[in-house]
């Protein structure tokens, strides 16, 4: 278990923020890079402009993005087991 008083920075540069987790998180390295490539869409849906980019790519991001959300789901899920293990609740 930890816990961390680090805010998140204001961004939406994915790979700062990935930058940014506690050292206990440990993401895999391939999904360290799915979230750096994955930065051009996060600016471009906050400040949508033309992306330039080819609907086979799109795809294959989609496909990443849904990796990635699916790695850190199990992942969130597994802290909160683990305290839920660890927590003791005050009887009132």
């Amino acid at each position: 278990m930890f816990y961390t008083t680090n805010l998140f920075l204001r961004t939406h540069d994915l790979a700062i923020l990935v930058d940014s987790l506690p050292n206990e998180v440990e993401m895999p390295e391939k999904f360290k890079k799915t979230c750096a490539e994955l930065t051009v869409f996060a600016v471009e849906t906050r400040y949508p402009t033309e992306l330039g980019i080819e609907e086979y790519r799109m795809d294959a991001t989609i496909n990443d993005t849904a990796r990635v959300y699916e790695w850190l789901t199990d992942y969130v899920e597994r802290i909160l087991d683990q305290n839920e293990e660890e927590f003791t609740p005050i009887s009132k």
